[in-house]
């Protein structure tokens, strides 16, 4: 079933709920606003629900909630109560999917829409794409129910938000990965420098400084800096001139705020260098960004991967390594929220570049991706100005090694947020946490 919500049905909603989206939102609707206009059976049902929650709301499910609760998600400032309509899915994703957030696509699950700047549903699964000011989109699906049951993907530039209006479960065989690869962030993260220029990202990674030109010998002077998000990157390793600092991470890199106005994802890592025929970024790409919503109940039992990326090794001539990219972030948010003993979030840093040799392209190991595990990412060991490793679990990320040419520091780790009702606590049973509970990285908010 396609179901597009026309133009002049939306504007009556909002015209005839304008007064409604002022009350209080725990309020009923009054008399006079269940009087609905003349619809159709769809639009009917459509109108009630606005009516009761307003247009930008929806209504919370379950016992937790009392009888009139009403919730905006985080990051949909308008237009959700009307996303959340009753033409909307229960869905099971059963084989492995990718998420296209360019288009709304599910592959093998729903179809692309035809306009995805406007809220359409296809296949009983609701999809928009929006603007976040300066920031990367936001990828908005919406379900009636969700659960993952396979290991799926997010692809493109969008941040990533999958929105149910009941409960959103990822189960043992259920997977989501949004890290970074290599210098190509996850979606909604941010990109690495280019020649010895600075990660982007509220904690990129810093810039070596030196006097050389591109692709001249040893010409970057250091290696790049590792992005920072959660926690800070690690520095480059030293050469003659001054390596890239990491990137600052948590309140010190201005990054406990990223995700405030806008979804967003890791930082990237600062720039070595390369030769000048070879294009950037080199710095490792900053893992993504995902929001799991549940008007009801979330339920994690599988894996999620926000990793970052590892810093790119130059080729030939001793050239400096660059930084690897930051993990990602992920916001989950619902009345009730589960994270099982079986279940794994990693939004581990990505190692570090190192230095080339001087005869040619790497013959060893490249940096790392965050991994999805507790295992820190591996720095690049191509000479002996190796990559530092990126952040992982307890362990911070580690510098890149200095020589005549240095290796480029590991990113660090990601964020996770968890936001529920005032009178709710999260069960979190999983140790396999990174950043983990005892992190200022990892919070629970009690705004919803």
């Amino acid at each position: 079933m396609k179901t597009a919500l026309q133009p002049l049905v939306l504007a009556g909603l909002l015209i005839g709920c304008g007064e409604v989206a002022h009350d209080t939102p725990d309020a009923p609707p009054t008399t006079a606003d269940a009087a609905a206009p003349d619809a159709g059976a769809d639009d009917a049902a459509i109108d009630a629900t606005v009516l009761v929650c307003g247009p930008d709301k929806a209504s919370c499910v379950g016992v937790e909630c009392g009888a009139t609760m009403c919730l905006q998600p985080a990051h949909v400032a308008s237009g959700f109560g009307i996303f959340a309509g009753p033409s909307l899915a229960a869905t099971v994703i059963s084989a492995t999917a990718t998420f296209d957030t360019a288009t709304g696509a599910i592959s093998g699950v729903r179809a692309a829409s035809a306009t995805p700047s406007s809220y359409e549903v296809v296949s009983g699964i609701g999809f928009v794409r929006r603007g976040q000011g300066t920031a990367a989109p936001l990828a908005l699906w919406v379900f009636g129910d969700l659960t993952i049951a396979a290991p799926t993907r997010a692809i493109g530039v969008a941040s990533v938000m999958l929105a149910s209006t009941s409960s959103l479960t990822i189960s043992t065989a259920g997977a989501i990965n949004v890290g970074a690869g290599g210098i190509v962030p996850g979606p909604g993260g941010f990109a690495g420098g280019t020649y010895r220029t600075a990660g982007t990202g509220c904690g990129g990674g810093g810039a070596p400084t030196g006097t050389g030109t591109n692709g001249d010998e040893g010409t970057t002077d250091g290696g790049g800096g590792g992005g920072g998000f959660g926690t800070s990157g690690a520095t480059g390793g030293a050469n003659v001139g001054v390596p890239g600092t990491g990137g600052a991470g948590g309140a010190s890199g201005g990054c406990t705020t990223a995700l405030d106005a806008a979804l967003v994802g890791g930082s990237g890592g600062g720039g070595g260098d390369n030769s000048g025929t070879v294009p950037g970024p080199f710095g490792g790409g900053g893992g993504g960004a995902l929001q799991l919503t549940a008007l009801g109940q979330l339920r994690v039992s599988g894996i999620i991967n926000l990793g970052g990326g590892g810093g790119r090794t130059p080729d030939g001539n001793d050239r400096d390594g660059a930084g690897g990219g930051s993990g990602g972030a992920l916001y989950l948010e619902a009345p009730v929220i589960t994270i099982a003993a079986s279940a794994g979030i990693f939004a581990n840093g990505g190692g570090g570049g190192s230095k080339s040799t001087n005869l040619g392209p790497c013959a060893g190991m490249p940096a790392e991706d965050g991994k999805a595990s507790l295992v820190p990412a591996a720095g690049s060991t191509c000479a002996s100005g190796n990559g530092g490793a990126g952040a992982a679990g307890s362990a911070a990320a580690t510098a890149g090694a200095s020589d005549s040419g240095a290796g480029g520091g590991g990113g660090g780790l990601g964020r996770i947020v968890l936001r529920t009702l005032a009178t709710q606590t999260p069960t979190v049973a999983s140790t396999r946490l990174s950043p983990g509970q005892t992190s200022a990285a990892f919070q629970i908010v009690k705004t919803l």
